[in-house]
């Protein structure tokens, strides 16, 4: 699959719909479709889109103070468009020893000033689980 992307301006205000059709001749045929976005702006302006940590908390509900692991996220992720970051306590440390602990990471795209959330369960820290932090150019 791929990410397609279209400029609706010239449409704003009217309605729409999504159409999905499979010309394939054969008598068996197959349209995955998923992801659907929506935006009001569009990235046109070059790093407009480019992923901007707030705050990256690791332990949060286990007492850790908020915005701990800001500083390990950002150096990963800060300036792509799409980020996947694996939460793992032996990189970035166990701010409370024995509790389960959740992640949170808060960030922005570009100058959009709309504040995007992400979060892990309990047990956040043990290297398998992956937020994925994404600043699509919608509408272009």
């Amino acid at each position: 699959m791929h990410r397609v992307t279209w400029d609706l301006n010239p449409w704003a205000g009217q309605q729409g719909q999504i159409r999905l059709v499979d010309n394939t001749s054969g008598g068996w045929g197959h349209i995955n479709a998923d992801d659907f976005r929506f935006s009001h702006s569009s990235s046109t302006g070059g790093t407009s889109g480019d992923i901007r940590i707030i705050s990256a908390t690791y332990g949060c509900n286990c007492g850790a103070t908020r915005g701990n692991v800001t500083a390990h996220i950002a150096k990963q992720c800060n300036g792509k468009s799409e980020c996947r970051y694996t939460v793992d306590h032996k990189v970035i440390g166990d701010p409370a020893y024995g509790c389960a602990k959740t992640y949170t990471v808060r960030y922005r795209c570009g100058n959009n000033p709309q504040v995007f959330e992400k979060s892990l369960p309990a047990e956040a820290g043990w290297g398998d689980q992956a937020v994925v932090l994404e600043c699509a150019d919608s509408l272009n």
